[in-house]
């Protein structure tokens, strides 16, 4: 298996994993909204660190990634595009995720969510990018 297929593969894991509760078990509660309170629950405290933030890098870098390959590789792009494209594509999808959370009365938007993304697509340009 190659080194990039490698780092695809580790990256998928990441993103299933953080879509799981039982992966952040050892987590405080107060990073789970109970479902039965939702009507009564405050906008949760938005810190640097929290499970949020992560999930937003693991999915910038792989969809960088993934975007990045298939312009690379199905496309035939040179490189330079290739990741312009990564990089829009990315940041695209973070950006109308957190207007979908603007508008949504559930969702809580945030400024520190669209700086992960950008972490993220940095992260995924060091990853899946020929130096």
């Amino acid at each position: 298996m190659k080194f990039k297929s490698k780092i695809f593969l580790i990256f998928f894991i990441l993103i299933l994993a953080s879509f799981s509760k039982n992966c952040f078990a050892n987590l405080p509660k107060k990073y789970f909204i109970d479902k039965s309170k939702l009507l009564l629950v405050q906008k949760p405290k938005d810190s640097w660190f929290a499970v949020d933030k992560y999930r937003h890098v693991v999915a910038s870098a792989f969809l960088m990634g993934v975007s990045y390959n298939i312009a690379r590789v199905e496309g035939k792009w040179n490189r330079k595009n290739a990741i312009m494209m990564g990089c829009s594509f990315s940041f695209s999808i973070g950006l109308t995720k957190e207007f979908r959370d603007y508008f949504s009365p559930k969702g809580v938007a945030s400024f520190k969510d669209i700086v992960a993304d950008i972490v993220g697509i940095g992260l995924g340009v060091l990853c899946f990018t020929e130096l």
